[in-house]
């Protein structure tokens, strides 16, 4: 709906082999998934070549300060909470859309 293609993987593992091959301009992360988190997720995906500019984007349903903390330590850019919907992430992608001018 935003002119983005989307791609939607289910685990840090099948994220990190994504971005290994599209190089994405923006990841957005649950932060609590099975295996690796999305702490870890976004750990191992800074070390790889991917966009100088790549926007990483924690997704999660807590919002405790310490928590938002954390995600600040981790290098997040953004934090949208679930319940926020789909007019959050069109906001932050509107943003990013290269300027017309």
């Amino acid at each position: 709906m935003a002119g983005c293609e989307v791609v939607v993987t289910t685990s840090g593992e099948q994220a990190l082999n994504a971005a290994k091959e599209l190089r994405p301009q923006l990841v957005i992360v649950d932060l609590h998934m099975p295996g690796m988190d999305g702490f870890d997720t976004v750990a191992a995906l800074k070390v790889l070549p991917l966009n100088d500019g790549t926007v990483y984007v924690a997704h999660t349903t807590n919002s405790d300060p310490a928590l938002l903390a954390k995600v600040r330590n981790a290098g997040f850019h953004h934090f949208i909470l679930k319940t926020s919907g789909f007019a959050t992430f069109e906001a932050l992608l509107s943003s990013m859309a290269p300027s017309s001018s």
